[in-house]
């Protein structure tokens, strides 16, 4: 796939003859280079109906010549990064310019309206659309960065002993991921064990380990420049019954839901494969997250399973599957697969087992 020119195509629908794009991930996925430069470049991607030319200061100047990018590129000197845009749009006589209205601070934004008047017109998501479906390459990178994560999961469970703590565990993890051959994490590991696995998003502390704990396990890493996500939840020593009852039923709701994907449903159809099983067992109260997220070059994007999702999921989309339970003041329990959506159901790209373990 031609991204710019798919961009392109966008522009033509909206009647924009160009497009400023400011997010350096959105910038990463046009020139199909996704490691090309670090978190701190800050230069801008301008698309025209006939070019694309890229803005790069001299730390990323050279790097962006030898790269061989289907783009012009301008070295960012003497004046500041927007006067030269400035001039550009004058060069080359814009008339009308779409922005990322999701990315650009307001201050920037002012200064360009105050210069540019009504011709500078906000878009929202419109590369983020794109960036959606998945070409070859994009799933070949991820499948990698999902094997990753499954190989690390199982030298977890060789690892895992009462008074470990949560931090060490992270610790361990990001290590071993690395030198799996990830480039890094893709977020910072959750390890939520006891009482904190009943928070979703628990910051990984200081926490030991006890028997009967549940523990979270929440991690992913970076292959290629593409991210992968999992979790899967274990118990330290034998879990009593509670916690087989909450560990049984979110297993089962997230079956149901891999089960019941279909290529063309609404996230918000999807949610409700996983949250009607909870209502059933009049659990639906404790499941306070919607059941997955889109992967890609962030780990958090498009497509969103959300009950008010109205996005219909495509093939050659990937996200994530992740019912959860979480019971304040006990512990919680999360299970998540990366899968990719097809024509005919869901590719499962997370292969690690998910029979309760007690270790």
């Amino acid at each position: 796939m031609n991204r710019i020119k798919a961009c392109r195509a966008l522009l033509a629908k909206d009647h924009l003859d160009s497009f400023l794009v400011t997010n350096p991930v959105n910038i990463h996925y046009l020139l199909n280079r996704p490691t090309l430069f670090d978190s701190h470049f800050n230069g801008v991607l301008l698309i025209t109906e006939q070019e694309a030319i890229l803005l790069a200061d001299f730390r990323y100047f050279e790097s962006a010549k030898v790269a061989e990018l289907d783009a012009e590129i301008r070295l960012i000197q003497k004046k500041p990064l927007f006067d030269i845009f400035f001039n550009l749009v004058a060069e080359k006589g814009l008339k009308k310019v779409g922005f990322e209205s999701g990315h650009l601070r307001t201050a920037v934004f002012l200064k360009l309206r105050q210069r540019l008047g009504e011709c500078f017109v906000p878009q929202f998501n419109l590369i983020e659309l794109i960036r959606a479906i998945k070409d070859r390459s994009e799933l070949e990178a991820m499948t990698k960065a999902a094997a990753i994560g499954d190989q690390i999961f199982q030298r977890l469970l060789t690892l895992l002993e009462p008074g470990m703590a949560e931090r060490e565990i992270a610790l361990e993890i990001d290590f071993m991921l690395r030198r799996a051959g990830a480039e890094k994490v893709s977020f910072e590991p959750i390890v939520a064990s006891g009482p904190n696995s009943a928070i979703p998003h628990a910051q990984t502390g200081s926490r030991c380990l006890k028997s009967g704990d549940a523990v979270v396990l929440d991690f992913g890493c970076v292959y290629e420049g593409y991210c992968s996500d999992m979790t899967r939840t274990v118990v330290i020593g034998r879990a009593d019954n509670k916690l087989k009852k909450i560990y049984n039923w979110v297993k089962a709701a997230q079956q149901l839901a891999l089960d019941g994907l279909e290529a063309g449903m609404t996230g918000g159809a999807a949610d409700a494969l996983a949250r009607d099983y909870f209502k059933l067992h009049r659990q639906a109260a404790k499941f306070g997250h919607s059941l997955g997220h889109g992967v890609g070059m962030d780990v958090h994007e498009l497509p969103i399973l959300a009950k008010t999702s109205t996005q219909k999921l495509q093939p050659g989309m990937v996200f994530t599957i992740e019912p959860g339970l979480y019971l304040s003041g006990f512990g919680g329990v999360r299970i998540e697969d990366m899968v990719v959506m097809e024509s005919d159901g869901p590719n499962i790209l997370t292969t690690a087992g998910k029979d309760l373990i007690e270790l």
